[in-house]
């Protein structure tokens, strides 16, 4: 079965744009937390409605929650916190988690060094 070009094309168009438009504004991959510093985590709320909430981690510590709320709330403001020291010098992975009416429905992820 041969699929037409201008067909793969709009399929490898349509994948890219969601994957470009689910995620993390700030912060981008590789920014440098400093513990204690204030920070601003934000995303991109094109793609959700008032059925999705979000939860923001970090994938090496769950228990550390940085927020949970409505997906379309686009922000959280956080005081980097010392449950971090033990990954100073080191790279931790920024998780965020969607739901829809509770089921799982997208993520995404960034890398955060902490200094």
């Amino acid at each position: 079965m041969k699929i037409p070009i201008l067909a793969l094309f709009v399929l490898v168009l349509c994948v890219y744009i969601q994957w470009v438009a689910a995620g993390f504004i700030e912060p981008q991959n590789n920014t440098v937390w400093t513990i204690g510093s204030k920070q601003v985590i934000s995303w991109n709320t094109s793609t959700y409605t008032s059925d999705e909430t979000i939860s923001v981690f970090v994938s090496e510590d769950r228990s550390i929650l940085f927020g949970y709320g409505p997906a379309t709330l686009g922000n959280f403001t956080i005081i980097v916190p010392n449950q971090l020291a033990p990954f100073k010098g080191g790279m931790i992975h920024l998780i965020a988690v969607v739901r829809q009416n509770s089921h799982l429905f997208d993520g995404f992820t960034t890398n955060v060094n902490i200094q």
